[in-house]
């Protein structure tokens, strides 16, 4: 999955970590950090984030992430 990213050095994105409702918010912050290292390592800057359960399906455990 992350080969087929089109971001590249320099580039700067949103990171929005979605909790499908049953994950704890302290998980999707953990989800977070690792993507903050991966994409600092690949030195894409992250200028907003956004980490919780806004788009929710009935206490389903779980997350998505999406980069824009």
């Amino acid at each position: 999955i992350v080969k087929d990213l089109p971001y590249k050095r320099g580039d700067e994105v949103l990171a929005f970590v979605n909790g499908m409702g049953g994950t704890p918010l302290i998980e999707l912050y953990v989800i977070f950090n690792a993507v903050n290292r991966y994409l600092t390592g690949e030195g894409i800057k992250i200028t907003r984030s956004l980490v919780g359960n806004y788009i929710t399906s009935l206490e389903m455990a779980g997350c998505s992430v999406t980069l824009l």
